[in-house]
């Protein structure tokens, strides 16, 4: 691998100060008669390319939760889980999804939150605790 000589002591070494000036001058010139000549269609043209990025962005999260892969993992991370005697919940994409949106209102809604019960083989019952 060559090291490469900074660009100050090679590329621009033969130009003088007024030429790089002059060099960016005309590349803004060049800047805002490209600004210029944009419109109605280069707008909606940025907006097609930002709605099909999200699109796409949804999609793809999508399949990564829907796909093969979590079933690889979920008997990995249930043996995980019973190791350290932490809850695993089983049950279909579509039941955990709406479990998850039942406690995010529950615990979103005012007055006081139920505690889940500690279901871990090293609890003690609630009455040798109190």
């Amino acid at each position: 691998m060559t090291a490469t000589a900074p660009v100050s002591a090679g590329v621009t070494a033969h130009l003088s100060e007024v030429d790089i000036k002059e060099i960016g001058r005309e590349l803004d010139q060049l800047r805002d008669a490209v600004t210029a000549s944009l419109g109605d269609g280069d707008a909606r043209y940025i907006r097609r390319v930002i709605m099909v990025q999200r699109g796409l962005e949804v999609s793809g999260r999508t399949l990564l939760t829907a796909s093969i892969l979590p079933a690889e993992i979920a008997p990995k991370v249930r043996d995980l889980c019973q190791r350290y005697g932490l809850r695993y919940n089983t049950g279909s994409l579509i039941r955990q999804t709406a479990n998850v949106w039942k406690n995010i209102f529950r615990l979103a809604l005012p007055g006081p939150k139920p505690q889940p019960a500690d279901t871990s083989p090293n609890s003690m019952p609630r009455s040798a605790t109190a």
